[in-house]
């Protein structure tokens, strides 16, 4: 699975958080499993190489809801790229060594809010009660979160987290913290939770968290299995119908 570049396990961000196992890699960023050797537990860290992930926690000060996942420290970290020396010794001749540096930037959640709903969906639809605590919750953070002006625009089943107790939480800051580019959105577009006009190259609007929570209230009441072979049949049919024309 392909990464953010110098982005590996054992790397320590913060001083404190060593980064173990990432759990999934998306156009706008990943989320990582850690551990923090201060309160001696595990969290999850999202990082991100675009920018803009300390600004989008910083913003989500002003938006408040019980369903909103809460970011417990934000930063940034150095990350420094060396080419290696090649040196032929028959000719006497070397590679010149080639450096440079780059930011990454992240965001550390308590892992106690439980599993991703990827994850949950992995295993089946959900049961009823679950898909309208899912969506109850979603389209109330949505409500405040639009109210003060701003976009999630990134919504996908890695953006909510399920708990033990039957909460669902979103996550904003990964999605607030990146406007993305052409080459994220058609990473994306399998997923089926982008429109038309984004994957066109439109802002992401109101309307787009919108059409996304509906994607998602679909994915919970059929699984991802199901949703991957509608996508599948779906575009299949899109295909043969430009064929045909």
């Amino acid at each position: 699975m392909a990464g953010i570049s110098g982005v590996s396990a054992g790397i320590v961000l913060a001083g404190r958080y060593t980064l173990s196992r990432r759990l999934w890699h998306r156009g706008i960023g990943e989320l990582w499993l850690a551990s923090d050797s201060v309160r001696r537990r595990r969290v999850w860290i999202q990082i991100t190489a675009s920018g803009g992930l300390e600004n989008a926690v910083s913003a989500l000060t002003h938006v408040t809801h019980p369903a909103i996942a809460v970011v417990r420290e934000a930063g940034q970290k150095r990350i420094a790229h060396e080419d290696r020396v090649v040196t032929d010794h028959d000719q006497h001749s070397h590679k010149l060594i080639h450096k440079s540096d780059s930011y990454i930037e992240f965001a550390v959640y308590d892992q106690d809010k439980g599993s991703s709903l990827t994850a949950r969906l992995m295993k089946g639809a959900l049961t009823s009660a679950e898909v309208g605590t899912l969506a109850l919750n979603a389209a109330e953070v949505f409500e405040r979160v639009h109210a003060a002006g701003l976009v999630h625009g990134w919504l996908h089943t890695d953006s909510m987290w399920v708990g033990s107790n039957g909460e669902a939480f979103v996550d904003l800051a990964l999605g607030l913290a990146f406007e993305g580019d052409a080459a994220a959105a058609a990473a994306e577009a399998p997923s089926g939770f982008l429109t038309a006009a984004r994957l066109g190259g439109a802002a992401a609007s109101a309307a787009d968290d919108v059409y996304g929570l509906a994607w998602l209230t679909y994915a919970g009441v059929f699984g991802w299995g199901i949703l991957h072979e509608d996508l599948v049949r779906a575009r299949a049919e899109v295909g043969a119908g430009g064929a045909a024309g």
